[in-house]
């Protein structure tokens, strides 16, 4: 608020009269130039103190309405009736087809030279789809699953191929606390480029009775995926310390292959990797062993490293530690081991087909990986070319969906020489290949292998066109005007609007909103009228139609729509009872009153009144025939006592055309008998 006080001292009331008149044109104009974007109130009486405003706005049950700051601003919001809105759609689906040129609602607004054109696809054809009857392992590649009858339909039943590791290199085993039980033995787990993530677990041994190798814990892992571990130099990092000066030690391991059934396999080393002697305190000492290649026999098998601390003089009472699982210190951990670092699965499908002439064949395959982000290639094999492309036709290449195990549905068209994928009995071949750099070995799911050689003998064009954005009153009626062509003659075409109704709903077949005809390849207009029921075919201010032509031919043809529109029939009110409350926030009482200080666009507004009520009544504003002929209105008294109230209302809101309109005004607050006064802003924006 911004307060004034006045005095009798007459120099310093000119010189406040042209301070106030200042402020106040300064204000109105910057409240004008912003279209009531600003809010504020002015008192033009001081009081001792500033606390609470004495009188709040509030939210009405009408319309919409925003309150601003200390509740001493606000802008209502209605909407005036229009009977019959036209609307145009504002987005589309060529659900069948291609796109080819054109917008909405640009190129379907008017009849004129500008169309939205999509065109046809291949709707039925005279052959039959082909699916492979043999396959062929390439590289190391392993069946897991399944036949090829698998492969016949898009049915989520698989068959499945194992990868094997194409790429191995130097990795790291760290030694982590957490355990698996193999046989009945519980070991800890070497877990692979995974660093330490917890806070640490402490091994101990006696140093202090007898000297020797002390076992500090057994770490196992799997060599799933692993068919052998090349020969390269080990480095061996460990965590320790011993617990007094007089205590010899060092670190030393025993690897070994363990075998699910918790039988040694094979005892690789033992008493290698030896460090250098233990300190009093925590470092972190090491030890090389060079390990020679190693032919994985079961991939259920376990590598299995030994943690030892060999104690050569001892301390009565005293202990040796081993420090793994530490993510705040060096860590206990094997280096440079070859691993697989990366997998392929590779495999050669092979299936039957016809030889007849073909101007068209389609190959798809809908797949999924077992993990994520995997490179494939999908090719086809040449038979005039010998040998499998590399780019082009009979070849695609993707990265597999970033969610493991999400089948993805891949496909190519081949228009040019689509005999060449043949041979001259009608065999042809599909190589499936998928590579990726992990430490985890994956497979392959195959579900659905299709080979279709064939020629179009009819073509379909179907598009959606959408309605958004819409009045949300209910409907009287709808109508719904299309004017398209084709570019041949004798298309059929059908014209269905989308029924929203439960439990089924779905572009109506029959009756309303439903429409066939044949076209003669210039313009034809049709138009749509739903009178029975016409809320169903509206759902929260949305609609949608579906324009179809399908002919038998083999000539792909074009479906040319010129306008779509639809007109939306409703009643509606316009009263707005009530929009804004008045609110006493003190035991005074008040005058309260509104006056126009501004606005923009009323003359679209044919008739306005704003009022205020409370079992009594009073018109403060009122526009007609696109004038304020009412710009304030008398005092109306708001009684004494927290929480008194008087509501701000709309009434006979009529406006002949669509935009948005505003009326700036305040909200005067006068205490009776005396000249004190506050002006709150409230915009009203109507459109």
């Amino acid at each position: 608020m911004i307060r004034v006080k006045t005095s009798l001292d007459h120099k310093r009331i000119r010189r406040l009269v042209w301070l106030v008149l200042t402020v106040f044109v300064l204000l109105v104009y910057s409240l004008q130039s912003v279209a009531g974007s600003v809010h504020y109130s002015m008192l033009m009486r001081a009081y001792g103190t500033v606390s609470k405003p004495p009188v709040i706005l509030e939210s009405g049950t009408a319309g919409s309405s925003t309150i601003y700051t200390n509740r001493t601003s606000a802008k209502a919001s209605v909407a005036a009736p229009a009977q019959t809105p036209t609307y145009y759609p504002n987005s589309y689906n060529v659900a069948t087809g291609t796109y080819l040129s054109g917008g909405v609602p640009g190129s379907v607004e008017t009849v004129d030279t500008n169309y939205f054109i999509a065109r046809s696809v291949g709707s039925a054809t005279s052959t039959t789809a082909y699916n492979p009857f043999g396959y062929s392992l390439l590289g190391n590649t392993t069946l897991v699953s399944g036949t090829t009858s698998d492969l016949v339909s898009n049915d989520g039943f698989y068959m499945q191929f194992r990868s094997y590791a194409s790429v191995t290199s130097g990795q790291t085993l760290y030694s982590h606390q957490e355990t698996t039980i193999v046989a009945g033995q519980t070991y800890y787990r070497l877990k692979l480029n995974s660093a330490e993530n917890a806070s640490g677990t402490t091994l101990s041994a006696d140093a202090g009775t007898t000297t020797g190798r002390k076992l500090m814990g057994k770490f196992l892992y799997q060599l799933t995926g692993v068919s052998s571990v090349p020969t390269s130099t080990w480095t061996i990092y460990y965590r320790a310390y011993k617990g007094h000066v007089n205590v010899e030690a060092h670190c030393d391991v025993d690897i070994l292959v363990r075998m699910s059934n918790g039988t040694i396999r094979s005892t690789v080393a033992t008493h290698v990797a030896n460090s250098g002697p233990l300190t009093t305190s925590y470092s972190t000492v090491l030890g090389t062993y060079a390990w020679t290649n190693y032919a994985v026999v079961d991939q259920t098998d376990y590598l299995e490293i030994d943690y030892y601390i060999e104690v050569t003089a001892v301390k009565a009472g005293y202990f040796v530690y081993l420090r793994i699982d530490d993510n705040s210190a060096g860590q206990t951990r094997a280096t440079n081991i070859y691993l697989p670092s990366e997998y392929t699965s590779e495999v050669e499908f092979t299936g039957p087909s016809n030889t007849e002439t073909w101007n068209q064949l389609v190959w798809t395959i809908d797949s999924s990986w077992t993990t994520a982000s995997v490179t494939v290639t999908v090719q086809l094999y040449n038979y005039t070319g010998g040998g499998y492309p590399s780019s082009g036709n009979g070849y695609y290449s993707y990265t597999s969906s970033a969610t493991a195990n999400t089948d993805e549905t891949k496909n190519q068209t081949i228009n040019i020489n689509p005999t060449h994928f043949r041979n001259d009995t009608g065999y042809w071949k599909m190589k499936v290949k998928g590579v990726k750099a992990t430490q985890t070995q994956f497979n392959f799911k195959a579900d659905w292998i299709q080979f279709k050689p064939t020629y179009y003998n009819e073509y379909t064009v179907s598009t959606e066109f959408l309605f958004s954005s819409m009045t949300k009153n209910t409907p009287t009626q709808l109508n719904f005007t299309v004017v398209s062509e084709y570019d041949i003659a004798n298309v059929s075409v059908t014209i269905q609007v989308w029924n929203y109704s439960l439990p089924s709903p779905g572009y109506v077949t029959s009756g309303q909103g439903y429409l066939t005809y044949t076209s003669t390849g210039t313009n034809v207009t049709k138009v749509l009228s739903i009178n029975t029921s016409p809320q169903f075919y509206t759902s929260s201010g949305n609609a949608k139609i579906k324009v179809t032509g399908v002919k038998s031919t083999t000539t792909q043809f074009q479906q040319r729509v010129n306008q779509i529109n639809l007109t939306y029939k409703y009643n509606s009110s316009s009263t707005y009872d009530y929009v804004l409350k008045v609110v006493n926030n003190v035991t005074d009482s008040w005058q309260v009153n509104l006056k126009v200080y501004g606005s923009a666009t009323i003359s679209r507004l044919s008739s306005l009144n704003i009022s205020f009520h409370d079992g009594n009544s009073s018109n403060q504003i009122a526009v007609s025939g696109g004038s304020i002929v009412k710009s304030e209105g008398e005092p109306y008294n708001l009684p004494g006592g927290l929480g008194s109230t008087v509501y701000i209302s709309i009434s006979n809101l009529q406006a002949t055309t669509a935009d948005t309109s505003y009326l700036y005004v305040y909200l005067k607050i006068m205490a009776p008998n005396t000249s004190t006064y506050t002006l709150y802003v409230i915009t009203f924006e109507i459109t």
